[in-house]
């Protein structure tokens, strides 16, 4: 959980928006567990009859998804493409929707994957309309135009035989 709420930080904030490796790695799989765990709550208090007697614990783990959905959108907002999990997580509400409305999930998980998908199609579209043209005999430098500080690094002369390293 403290992957998904940590301490207020700006710069570990932005970190975890648009860091690959463990930082994407671990939000893959909070996503996972915590979805997971979600479905498997609901089930059981759906299957001993407290689903709507106690709702406290489904509700906080209601909220930690809500809060997984506005961190996987932060995401693709700040440069990702990958919308696995955004589409993911958007059908996981789904069906804990339909377990606590008592009726087959099928429609409801399928609206709000096209619903899903819709909105990151719309958010990687912003994204690619920041994106310059690149020309013909532009200079590396002006690659960079809109991309938020990542620049390409075209230096490749350290492959010429009279390079010094």
């Amino acid at each position: 959980m403290a992957i998904i709420s940590p301490e207020p930080d700006e710069k570990f904030a932005r970190l975890m928006n648009v860091g690959g490796g463990m930082f994407r790695e671990g939000f893959r799989y909070a996503l996972a567990t915590i979805s997971l765990e979600f479905i498997a709550q609901a089930e059981a208090q759906r299957l001993d009859g407290t689903l709507h007697r106690n709702p406290y614990h489904l509700d906080g783990l209601k909220q930690v998804m809500k809060d997984l959905v506005a961190k996987s959108t932060e995401r693709i907002r700040q440069g990702d493409t990958n919308i696995k999990g955004h589409v993911f997580l958007s059908m996981v509400m789904a069906q804990v929707d339909a377990i606590e409305a008592g009726v087959p999930g099928d429609l409801k998980i399928a609206r709000n994957a096209k619903e899903s998908v819709d909105l990151c199609y719309s958010l990687l579209q912003e994204q690619a309309s920041i994106v310059t043209d690149i020309e013909f005999g532009s200079s590396p430098s002006d690659f960079d135009a809109g991309q938020r500080g990542f620049e390409l690094d075209w230096d490749l002369e350290f492959f010429l035989p009279d390079a010094e390293f």
